[in-house]
């Protein structure tokens, strides 16, 4: 995904962006997440094959003001990996466990 623009959007319950399947990577680059209440994405990888992990790259790409309420803005479980380069994250919170990744292994 690129040029992504996700702003002021609120969410009850669940995921904006969920991949719970045999994806082996999803990108995001040059977009702008602002504003957002709710998890933004959760990883969990329908495959335990720990030689083949799901990897989510988040390139260029600005995280501000985004409440994750009772989880971290992305959730990540066995047999998934995060990759982030050249990005910000600026006042971003949950009440619960991480404010921008939570890893559950």
């Amino acid at each position: 995904m690129d040029n992504l623009t996700f702003i002021d959007n609120t969410l009850d319950l669940g995921t904006f962006l969920s991949v719970k399947s045999n994806t082996r990577h999803l990108s995001l680059a040059h977009s702008t997440v602002t504003a957002n209440t709710g998890r933004f994405a959760l990883l969990e990888p329908a495959d335990g094959d720990v030689s083949n992990p799901l990897v989510f790259s988040v390139e260029s790409t600005d995280f501000t003001g985004n409440y994750g309420k009772q989880d971290a803005l992305i959730q990540m479980t066995t047999n998934s990996i995060i990759h982030v380069k050249d990005s910000k994250f600026v006042e971003n919170y949950s009440v619960g466990r991480g404010s921008i990744v939570f890893a559950e292994y």
